[in-house]
């Protein structure tokens, strides 16, 4: 769940495209890949673009994700998670 609101956030401080930084970050990368299909699938981001490897050693490996856009759902789930943070972490008297 940390990994997803993690990528979430990252799409609504604006970023639109995802890709791993070098060949080490490619594992990395992937698991993002898979927050990003499951944001997809509940409704929380548009249809983005995923863009496949053209290498013959990994052949259907997700390299970059585009067009990266929160749905009115998302930017609402964003919301309830960060009242839900600050709610945990006000002291009560």
């Amino acid at each position: 769940m940390d990994k997803l609101l993690q990528t979430l956030l990252r799409i609504e401080n604006g970023e639109t495209t995802l890709k791993a930084a070098n060949p080490q970050d490619i594992a990395r990368f992937q698991v993002e890949v898979v927050c990003l299909q499951y944001a997809y699938k509940q409704g929380l981001i548009k249809q983005p673009w995923f863009v496949t490897s053209m290498s013959r050693e990994h052949p259907w490996q997700i390299e970059k994700v585009s067009m990266l856009k929160l749905t009115e759902l998302g930017r609402r789930f964003l919301k309830i998670q960060r009242l839900r943070c600050n709610d945990s972490t006000t002291p009560t008297h």
